[in-house]
């Protein structure tokens, strides 16, 4: 019999899946360019929560916790912003003495970048950082934040495995207590049907002895009247 095996999740589709939702998020942002602080709160704090939600889904298709998946989960999920980083870092320190050339590395390289950290952007204005540094520090905190999700999911399922194997254990002792339970008033009743049995072979045989007393006593009486002298018998001789 053929048993159907539950297959793990796939670290791409859900870093594909995190990646479009939070493209969605970023291009609602960007149309609505709004000088609110509130609004501009809330969106950080949904892309906060995506990426929070995803790593906590992912960690529970998982059939067991895993840190090594976990960080490779991580890593796939950033991959597209963290090369895009990585290239215009390598490609800004490249002497070309161009205008064309730094067009092309801003609107190709540079424009992505801020659209990515767009949701975040205003937080610059509170740290006197670079403007790159400060994006690799928005992408830390966001892989950062997943993996969060991703270890509190796994300390519910180790909770709950724990919970389970409480109430088996404690199932499992009531079953031993019960089976224990039935099995000595099975004994119980095999003993009394037992010395039922003796009990009665026991009287039987005294009741067999008795009848062979009896049977024994009366030949003997009868052997006694033959061996007596018949009166007449003395008178008549």
């Amino acid at each position: 019999m053929t048993m159907n095996k539950t297959k793990e999740p796939s670290a791409i589709t859900y870093a594909f899946i995190a990646n479009i939702l939070y493209f969605f998020i970023c291009a609602i942002y960007c149309s609505i360019n709004s000088q609110n602080q509130v609004l501009n709160i809330s969106f950080l704090s949904l892309c906060v929560i995506l990426w929070f939600i995803i790593g906590n889904v992912y960690s529970r298709k998982l059939k067991k916790t895993d840190l090594k998946k976990y960080l490779l989960f991580v890593f796939i999920s950033f991959i597209p912003i963290l090369i895009f980083l990585i290239t215009y870092n390598i490609l800004i320190n490249v002497s070309v003495n161009s205008q064309t050339y730094n067009w092309i590395l801003y609107y190709s390289i540079g424009a992505p970048i801020i659209f990515w950290i767009k949701p975040a952007a205003f937080l610059i204005n509170f740290f006197n950082l670079d403007f790159y540094l400060f994006a690799y520090s928005i992408v830390a905190a966001f892989m950062f934040i997943c993996l969060i999700g991703m270890l509190s999911s796994s300390k519910r399922h180790k909770v709950k495995k724990a919970e389970m194997f409480k109430y088996d254990r404690d199932e499992l002792i009531g079953f031993n207590a019960e089976a224990a339970v039935t099995s000595e008033n099975e004994t119980n009743c095999q003993d009394i049907k037992n010395n039922t049995l003796e009990y009665d072979d026991s009287t039987e045989q005294v009741t067999f002895d008795a009848l062979k007393t009896n049977e024994s006593k009366n030949t003997s009486d009868n052997m006694d009247l033959k061996q007596e002298p018949d009166i007449n018998e003395e008178i008549v001789k």
